[in-house]
């Protein structure tokens, strides 16, 4: 399942940019890696890596 990208926003006062994205319920990608990497198979891996590049793309 992919997170939907909503678009790109800056603030007035710092001038920084963020990204508006779907809310992912499970917590965030970094998070998951940290607590189940070593669970994950290279299968999982691989799928995951797919899906990411899969996502890039499309930006």
């Amino acid at each position: 399942m992919m997170i939907k990208f909503y678009g790109i926003a800056k603030t007035d006062l710092d001038k920084e940019y963020f990204l508006v994205k779907e809310y992912a319920d499970g917590g965030t990608l970094r998070n998951y890696l940290k607590e189940n990497f070593n669970l994950l198979d290279w299968g999982n891996k691989y799928e995951l890596a797919l899906q990411l590049s899969s996502a890039i793309k499309l930006l």
